[in-house]
């Protein structure tokens, strides 16, 4: 397998840091994108997450972030819901964004 190529981690559904470096093991890959907010939201701890991954020998090479309301069934949808772009949830998403991007800070 390309060593360059990673998974995002939550398009594997993990239960857990540990349920994710297993299914990121055996998808093949050396790398993911993780999905920040089940460390940020405090149902992950971060220090396991990333020791279990470590153990595993996958790499993060990025962090994501979720947005409530969120809907990526068309390009029309995505348009109007995706990210931080709607003005009513500006103030939610905008701290969102801080709290995981001191988050993915630690990281580096």
């Amino acid at each position: 397998m390309n060593g360059r190529l990673g998974v995002c981690s939550w398009s594997l559904q993990p239960a857990s840091p540990a349920d994710l470096a297993r299914k990121v093991s055996k998808v093949g890959v050396q790398w993911v994108q993780l999905a920040l907010d089940p460390i940020s939201h405090g149902d992950w701890d971060e220090e396991e997450t990333v020791g279990d991954l470590k153990e595993a020998g996958i790499g993060i090479v990025s962090g994501m972030i979720g947005f409530p309301g969120e809907d990526y069934s068309t390009l029309e949808t995505i348009r109007q819901t995706g990210g931080v772009r709607p003005d009513a949830d500006w103030e939610m998403n905008l701290k969102r964004v801080r709290t995981n991007a001191a988050l993915a800070e630690q990281q580096r």
